[in-house]
């Protein structure tokens, strides 16, 4: 996709990684704005005065470095707690991210308008992680533990490094995009998640089902199920 230049960039706060390693930035329809994710601040920075980027919204051109030559109109979304994995629905007018806030022990999914207004959970219960638009809008997906119950499941022992967990409770959702209508989309054991989705509407996804992490497709009803990675090791983050 070719981006204009200069990018209106939308920062959210505090990236922890999930989805993907490395991820880019989720970049809108029409090429114009990308929404990214900031490195985490420490709570010594976060306390040390309120015009700290990690504690206001808005304008923040300051962060960008003197040598970046594309990227312009530097926005920040959010302040305060984790919030990563923005997606832009497929008008541009929202994005759909994962975040963590307070007290929350885990991520719940959110929506907000694409100026950082209205900023609504709208999945709660149990764990959540890579929530996307289906086309047209009028849905989201997104993966969850609360098939394994309202709580938080064990963290990680990241004791050696990053560790990203593969809950066997994971399973795909949608619901609509204030969080009614939820259905199940998948229920198979094992992890199902990382779900994306392409220009004809079709779900991509990483599963272990088969014993091995894989990609898989299906129609945003859950159905149609096909495998499309067969080779062993680590495929995922379609």
């Amino acid at each position: 996709m070719r981006l204009r230049s200069p990018i209106p960039v939308l920062l959210l706060s505090l990236l922890t990684l999930a989805c993907r390693t490395g991820d880019a930035p989720s970049v809108s329809q029409d090429g114009s704005k990308a929404a990214a994710a900031s490195q985490p601040v420490s709570s010594t920075q976060a306390a040390a005065s309120s015009s700290q980027p990690a504690l206001r919204r808005g304008q923040v051109d300051d962060l960008i470095d003197s040598r970046e030559l594309r990227l312009g109109h530097l926005r920040k979304l959010t302040a305060g707690g984790e919030n990563a994995e923005a997606y832009w629905s497929w008008d541009d007018r929202h994005l759909v991210f994962q975040a963590k806030r307070g007290d929350e022990g885990c991520d719940s999914i959110r929506v907000m308008r694409a100026d950082g207004t209205g900023d609504t959970a709208i999945a709660t219960d149990g764990a959540h992680t890579c929530a996307y638009f289906l086309k047209g809008d009028e849905r989201v997906v997104y993966s969850s533990t609360v098939s394994g119950g309202a709580q938080c499941p064990p963290p990680a022992d990241r004791s050696q490094g990053y560790v990203w967990p593969l809950h066997e409770n994971h399973e795909i959702y949608s619901s609509r995009p204030d969080g009614s209508d939820v259905r199940r989309l998948t229920d198979e054991p094992g992890y199902d998640a990382e779900a994306t989705v392409g220009p004809d509407g079709t779900i991509v996804f990483t599963s272990d089902r088969d014993g091995d992490l894989e990609i898989y497709t299906m129609k945003p009803d859950g159905s149609d199920v096909r495998r499309l990675t067969t080779t062993p090791g680590y495929d995922g983050g379609p």
